[in-house]
């Protein structure tokens, strides 16, 4: 069984081959969306589509195949491999086909419920160039769309905020910082999924629920977050998934409001010194 890692980003992989014709015409793909979420039921069957564009100026064939795909560290390195419950389960409209120079091919899926894994479980549907249409090889390309696939009941949602960093000054209209969070889910009930966290900034009750990256059981990934504020001050920053949470205290100021605060302090030190040279001098007796 044929495996290999890639980042968790776009998955692009490009492998060159030898050319005998053509050499000189570099086949690509381009493909939109690059991820889908999706939850279904298992009597159902569910259709999606997804767009692969030709920028080229040679019609190319591709040809489709399904992988499944588990995380295997805590940078979010994905690790592909055959399944034939995942194949089974994704459906593509065609096998192979062609798309011209220029072109934009519609393809349509499937997700067949009673065939898919129950609960949560992750494929990718990949495409990937074989040749040009006009005969000549060409270097391959390999793209494709991560499909998370919520099958009926789905498994554990158990997480766990582990760290959190937010730098103590914020010269900004924001607050910017980072929290880890590790998926503490039973491997035999859960797989993965994607962790809502609520972030939260007091006195003035400001919020909003960040959606995490993917993270598989056992693992933990750092998400960043912003959430705005525009009055200048202390915050306590609070940061919670279930009964777990961390907090930090932050000092909140624009730049602009950083400026006015020193032209403040100096008018003050400038009143004083002013002041003080008005009083009378007193000799002493």
């Amino acid at each position: 069984m044929k495996q290999f890692l890639v980042a968790y980003s776009i998955i692009t992989i490009v492998t060159a081959a030898i050319c005998s014709v053509n050499v000189g015409a570099v086949a690509s793909l381009l493909i939109q969306p690059l991820q889908v979420k999706t939850t279904i039921q298992p009597s159902e069957t569910q259709k999606g589509f997804l767009d692969i564009g030709n920028p080229g100026a040679q019609s190319v064939i591709v040809k489709t195949s399904v992988q499944a795909f588990k995380q295997i560290n805590n940078t979010g390195e994905l690790e592909f491999y055959n399944d034939s419950q995942m194949a089974a389960g994704i459906i593509p409209d065609l096998s192979t086909f062609v798309i011209g120079p220029h072109e934009t091919y519609r393809m349509y899926y499937a997700l067949n419920g009673t065939k898919l894994p129950a609960g949560d479980s992750f494929a990718v549907l990949f495409f990937e160039t074989v040749m040009h249409a006009s005969g000549g090889v060409s270097p391959e390309v390999r793209v494709g769309t991560l499909l998370s696939i919520t099958n009926g009941t789905p498994g554990d949602r158990k997480a766990a905020i582990t760290g959190l960093s937010v730098p103590f000054f914020q010269l900004d209209n924001a607050v910017k910082g980072t929290y880890r969070i590790k998926n503490t889910g039973d491997t035999t009930k859960s797989t993965g999924f994607y962790p809502d966290v609520d972030v939260k900034i007091t006195p003035f009750d400001q919020s909003q629920k960040v959606t995490s990256s993917l993270i598989f059981t056992g693992n933990e990934r750092d998400n960043a977050f912003t959430v705005a504020t525009h009055k200048i001050g202390f915050y306590k920053v609070h940061v919670a998934f279930g009964t777990t949470s961390r907090e930090v205290w932050v000092f909140i100021a624009s730049p602009w409001q950083i400026v006015l605060i020193m032209l403040v302090l100096f008018a003050i030190i400038f009143a004083l010194f002013s002041y003080k040279k008005r009083l009378p001098f007193r000799h002493k007796q």
